[in-house]
């Protein structure tokens, strides 16, 4: 009964109501902006990774479900062409199943290899599909005469890549646990950039023998739009004090709005949808019972607080590509 008041007192309100039809960013706020943050460790990395790439099977791509088109970094296929490669999507469980088929489907018609994976889920079957997508990748490049493996035999070697915070180590962690029943092989962490050398190789596969490296985090040399950064940006590809996390904060708001997913409405004990993030996050931060100095709501808390909850996928399981 109560779900039901709530949608429909949403649904009134929302026919009353209009909400922004685009997301203006500050007007001293460029698309370049989003890249002020590139370390040294990552054109160094991007280097080296051609180096490597020729010792290579397979090459391993890491991006986000939320945005399977956007944001993918272009010099991956420029640097690291000539190698059977697979696109792991990542962080599955953040989306709805009914995109994912039309997904897959309009990569196949690109040329593209492409498995949905969660590398985050202690044993998920996800995992399972990737080593028969890399052999698969392999046998397929074989076949048509784009490589050749020089001893069969051999272990297989991998390269994984992608932009920062996609999941990289968590995937080969996840790998290890799947298939050769280890702990963790490679470090961890929620913020971007943890990754900021070549590593070692990796055993993450007993038969046949597979062999993983790890590598940097590294974003493309531009951002298209401000859209397609917005969306870098929620995905946590750059550090968020960087965008501001107010200012990604407004943009969930909106995303929401637009997509008529109000489940923040109660997740946050409002009384209706707004689009007004002031109010949203003076509202947290009451909730929270959090305020800086002279009692002033704390703002920047709550902009947090308001971020962990949309990427842990408390609002609600969101594709932001269409």
């Amino acid at each position: 009964m109560a779900v039901t008041t709530f949608v429909n007192r949403a649904e009134v309100w929302l026919a009353n109501s209009s909400f922004r039809s685009s997301f203006q960013l500050p007007e001293h706020f460029h698309p370049s902006l989003f890249l002020k943050w590139f370390p040294g460790h990552m054109a160094k990395g991007l280097r080296v990774m051609q180096s490597l790439v020729r010792k290579c099977d397979c090459v391993l791509e890491i991006h986000d479900s939320r945005i399977p088109f956007s944001g993918r970094n272009p010099k991956f296929k420029e640097t690291l062409s000539g190698r059977p490669s697979v696109l792991l999507l990542n962080k599955v469980d953040l989306i709805s199943g009914i995109n994912q088929k039309d997904i897959l489907r309009r990569f196949e018609a690109n040329g593209i290899r492409a498995v949905f994976v969660d590398s985050k889920a202690q044993y998920s079957h996800t995992i399972k599909k990737v080593v028969p997508a890399v052999l698969d990748a392999i046998k397929d490049a074989e076949y048509e005469g784009s490589y050749l493996r020089k001893n069969p035999d051999a272990p297989y070697t991998l390269m994984v890549c992608g932009l920062p915070n996609t999941g990289k180590s968590s995937l080969i962690n996840a790998l290890r646990r799947t298939h050769i029943k280890k702990g963790k092989g490679t470090r961890v962490g929620k913020l971007p950039g943890m990754t900021t050398s070549i590593q070692e190789r990796i055993l993450v596969n007993d038969e046949p023998k597979m062999y993983m490296l790890d590598t940097p985090g590294v974003v493309a040399p531009y951002v298209p739009t401000a859209e397609v950064g917005m969306k870098l940006a929620l995905t946590g590809c750059f550090k968020d004090h960087l965008v501001g996390e107010d200012l990604i904060a407004d943009y969930i708001l909106f995303l929401l709005n637009k997509n008529g997913n109000f489940e923040y409405v109660k997740k946050f004990g409002l009384e209706n949808p707004t689009d007004n993030i002031d109010f949203v996050l003076r509202h947290i931060a009451t909730t929270l019972n959090s305020t800086v100095s002279g009692g002033v709501p704390d703002y920047l808390k709550a902009s947090i607080h308001l971020l962990s909850r949309f990427r842990r996928g408390e609002l609600g399981r969101f594709l932001l590509d269409k």
